[in-house]
């Protein structure tokens, strides 16, 4: 549906680009071809800790995508407005042609190529139109809105460690604190994992680290949201439209992610199920339905992010979780952090990724400020829901810190 409600709307893809000489950018272009079969294996490390505390950048992420939506929302009730008009005008015209006298029709190759012309013009406003009055149309559009730049940066970030494009922070700081921890590709806890198979791409390919109200996270985690999230949306409305039932819509979506993690995103690339990943598309999942639905999870509301009145025209719900500083808050939570949250391996990775965290246990607990593996346990065992919602999450042939480190905490 995106794909054609870009063109339907001329929304162009990737509009952002490096600011760097034409040389530099033929390179990226050609680096994120080679490894274009691997830009959904992107893996992160929060067990290896940066230098010092990061700088939260929460609000600013709310900010973005609060913006994009407020763009996204003023382009549709214009859209709703002028289409009508554009409607009725090109029926005046064709009602015109129809009223000539057959043969001009026929014999007169101009007029018929104008004729077919505003007939599928017209299709084509029809269809803009049908799209922009129902919910799944509009949220394809206000996702169009920020998709392309998520990929792109998240490609820059995975590839070349480069900073953030859709939020500016010179010299990758803010308040004098880092914004993004890039460690060396080598350096990694998958650094040496990965030999059994013939190439691994968490050596070449791996998103750094960033904090996110509080929550370490790895870059991917904020496009696993925003566009497997956007997926996870669309597959469960074709789903309700085969009139399944919404769990049943929901263990749907649930299952096509399960088989990315087993599949092309996951196992089948680079040996890693990753349960954040599962747990960022679900939540981005549920930011869309909650777009334009009031939602509730264990007792906690989740007020609609928009409002459409009687004529179909759009306005930003006021509730204060919706403000442009908070409004992602209620969507992130420590199970996008792989550390608390961790991967399944398969088995020729797990020793030597284990050895890997054990080397880190104390820098983890000291930078986390963790008390006792009691704590650590108790956390990572919640993490196995998402507010009571299944979303994948696989416990066996994990590597669990609290097990790992249990002896080195306080």
């Amino acid at each position: 549906m995106i794909l054609r409600l870009w063109r339907l709307l001329g929304v162009r893809p990737i509009r952002h680009y490096l600011k760097m000489g034409f040389k530099m950018q033929a390179i990226l272009i050609l680096l994120c071809l080679l490894f274009g079969a691997w830009s959904y294996a992107y893996e992160t490390d929060q067990y290896s800790v940066p230098p010092g505390p990061l700088a939260d950048i929460g609000e600013d992420l709310s900010k973005f995508v609060y913006d994009r939506l407020q763009l996204g929302v003023q382009e549709i009730n214009r859209e709703l407005v002028q289409l009508p008009k554009q409607i009725l005008k090109l029926e005046a015209e064709i009602a015109k042609f129809r009223e000539m006298p057959a043969y001009d029709l026929d014999s007169q190759n101009s007029f018929k190529q104008r004729y077919q012309s505003e007939m599928n013009e017209l299709e084509e406003l029809k269809i803009k139109l049908h799209l922009l009055q129902t919910e799944a149309g509009l949220v394809a559009y206000l996702h169009s809105k920020y998709s392309a730049s998520i990929t792109w940066n998240e490609q820059r970030d995975g590839v070349f460690g480069a900073g953030l494009e859709y939020t500016q922070y010179p010299e990758n700081s803010k308040n004098g604190k880092t914004v993004l921890y890039s460690q060396s590709k080598f350096k990694t806890i998958y650094s040496l994992a990965g030999f059994h198979r013939l190439i691994s791409p968490s050596y070449f390919v791996f998103a750094s680290t960033m904090k996110v109200y509080g929550i370490q996270m790895g870059v991917d985690k904020f496009g696993h949201f925003l566009n497997q999230g956007y997926e996870y949306y669309e597959r469960y409305q074709s789903a309700r439209s085969d009139q399944l039932s919404h769990s049943a819509a929901v263990e749907t979506v649930v299952d096509w992610g399960v088989s990315t993690e087993d599949g092309l995103f996951g196992m089948i690339v680079d040996g890693v199920y990753s349960n954040a990943d599962l747990a960022a598309n679900f939540a981005g999942f549920i930011f869309y339905a909650n777009l334009f639905n009031d939602l509730t999870f264990e007792g906690k509301k989740y007020p609609r992010i928009l409002d459409r009145d009687k004529g179909g025209s759009i306005r930003w719900n006021e509730a204060p979780e919706n403000s442009q500083g908070i409004l992602l808050k209620r969507f992130m939570s420590p199970h996008l952090d792989e550390s608390l949250n961790p991967s399944v391996l398969e088995a020729p990775q797990r020793s030597i990724v284990r050895k890997a965290i054990r080397r880190r246990c104390l820098s983890w607990i000291q930078y986390n400020r963790m008390q006792s593996a009691a704590q650590v346990k108790k956390l990572t065992d919640s993490l196995s829901l998402w507010n009571g919602y299944n979303y994948g999450h696989r416990a066996e042939d994990t590597l669990r810190i609290d097990e790992i480190c249990s002896d080195l905490f306080p």
